[in-house]
């Protein structure tokens, strides 16, 4: 995973590739909950592609983690906001019950596949390093939640 993370970095840094090219970091169901997201700008000005890629930690004992990821899009509406849409996984699902304290869990755990839609804030710009902020309305089989995503793009 970390070469992977030097790769993405040093390609992303690279002046050749800095227009099309875009690295974000961040926590959030569009970065596969706690991971990086790699975009590419499409020829149409206001758009962009992106993969997404991370782990989603369950808190329960013993359970591990789960790797998540998706594709999606952004449509830029202005040089801060973007409405992004994105499918993957969008929720993290028990297969156990309750475990007591002390004991070992017998819950396992599976990444649930789903849609998002929101809009996310660019607070230095859309081709600027910076900080971001973005809200999603995640919809999957059985359920739907929002969810607040904080990023920083590269």
């Amino acid at each position: 995973m970390r070469k992977i993370a030097v790769l993405l970095f040093a390609l992303t840094s690279s002046s050749v590739y800095a227009d099309e090219w875009t690295f974000e970091t961040g926590i959030g169901v569009d970065y596969g909950f706690a991971g990086i997201q790699m975009g590419y700008n499409l020829p149409v000005k206001s758009l962009e592609a992106f993969l997404a890629i991370g782990l989603n930690q369950s808190f329960a004992r013993d359970s591990g983690q789960v790797i998540s990821g998706g594709a999606g899009g952004k449509l830029w509406v202005n040089k801060y906001m973007a409405l992004v849409a994105y499918g993957g996984v969008v929720k993290l699902e028990s297969t156990g019950g309750y475990t007591p304290p002390g004991e070992p869990s017998s819950s396992e755990y599976k990444a649930t596949p789903g849609a998002s839609l929101g809009v996310k804030f660019y607070f230095s710009g859309r081709r600027e390093s910076g900080w971001t902020l973005g809200a999603n309305y995640n919809q999957y089989k059985g359920g739907s939640y929002p969810f607040i995503s904080v990023g920083y793009r590269y």
